[in-house]
Parts: structure tokens; sequence; C-alpha cells
């Protein structure tokens, strides 16, 4: 992915935004966003915002800080910063659950597809890069904000290499032994995290892991 198409599709995220007023306040738990964080967040230009001022927000968000409003308000930067990768917390699969919790199925159109635009191109982009681990943490995250994830999977058949596709499933070998994904936060998306599963369970898979590495599986 280009750098000018990611560039583009975050200012599409802003752009769609930029109605949404700025809060006068953000209410909640004072000792997970203490006065001086609220103060720093509400009095910065929002593409100013750093990762660390605005990280406390955007893992609390809608848990014990905050509300749609003032979320809408900060959703540009918060998802800017996810995909550049600047977050060392909270990860991916926390911000993009908030989409859930947000109710963004209900936001217009106008809002939705340029945030469903920019994971999309997100996803190329870990795809394209391979690293198993990043694919892992947004797929879960995009599990976490969809109810449906097969075509995300059938992007990983797709464009990701064998060695890949290997490791994504070595890296979930629980699902062999436990019955459920490695990812913890697949728990709070159990139907996507089903669909997954099945992939996992698919005879192409198991041929696939069985071919490389000689694993064995019941009927």
């Amino acid at each position: 992915m280009e750098q000018r198409n990611s560039d583009a599709a975050i200012a599409a995220v802003y752009t769609a935004f930029a109605a949404v007023p700025k809060p006068a306040e953000i209410s909640g738990c004072e000792h997970c966003l203490p006065a001086e964080e609220v103060n720093t967040l509400l009095s910065t230009p929002l593409r100013e915002i750093t990762e660390g001022q605005i990280s406390s927000y955007a893992a609390d968000v809608f848990l014990t800080v905050g509300e749609s409003g003032d979320f809408r308000f900060f959703w540009p930067r918060i998802i800017e910063l996810a995909v550049m990768g600047r977050f060392l917390w909270p990860d991916p699969e926390v911000v993009l659950g908030k989409l859930r919790l947000a109710n963004w199925r209900a936001w217009d159109n106008g809002l939705q597809l340029p945030v469903q635009a920019l994971i999309d191109l997100k996803f190329a982009l870990v795809l394209e890069q391979g690293n198993v681990d990043e694919i892992d943490s947004w797929l879960c995250g995009i599990g976490r904000c969809h109810d449906d994830i097969q075509p995300y999977l059938g992007k990983l058949v797709d464009v990701a290499s064998r060695e890949v596709l290997l490791g994504f499933a070595l890296g979930n070998v629980s699902v062999y032994e436990k019955g459920k994904l490695t990812n913890a936060f697949w728990e709070d998306a159990s139907v996507t995290a089903q669909q997954v599963i099945a992939w996992l369970n698919s005879d192409e898979t198991r041929a696939l892991l069985t071919e490389e590495y000689g694993m064995r599986f019941e009927p």
C-alpha cells in the first residue's frame, strides 16, 4: 500500500467527521482519565494530539469514560494512530472493538464508508507485509466490529503466502487442542470467532498442516 493511499484514506475519515462538534467536557472516572488529561484533549488541535495523550481515553472510552459524542470527535485521530502503528496501548483489537460499542452500523454511510475503507486498506497492508502477529491482531479487531469476517478470511487465503497461512494456523493451534482461538480478544466476538475456527478446521487448512508438518486430525 503506497503512503499516498494511506494518507488519502486517513484524510477522508477526517473530512467525514469534520462536522462533529468538539465536546465541552468528557465525563467519567477521574482515576482513569485525570482532569489534566481531559484538558489536554480538549485544548489540543485534533491532529496534534499525541498517542500518549489519547491512549487512556482510547482504551477506556465506553467503559469508564466518555460517550458517543466525544468518541465521534476523537475517532479520526484514534484510528489514524492505530493504523500508523503509533499506539503501545490500546491494541488494534481494542480500538476496533470500540466501533461496536459505538453502534457504528447505525451511523450514516457518510461516516461508515470512509472508516470501512481505511480498515480495509490497513488489512491489505498487513497481508502484504506478512507479519503473522499483526495479521492476527487486525483480523481479530475486524472480527470485533463486524458480524461477518468471511471476506477477510478470503483475502487472507488469496493474498497471504503459504508461509503466512501456516504461521497463522500454527499461532492458533489451540483450536485443535482446546477448540478456541489463541487471541483472548476473540472472546468478545463469538460469532466471528466461530467463523475463523471453522476455517481453521476446514479440509483445506488441515491438509496444509498435514502436508507441511505431518499433523493428523481425527475424522
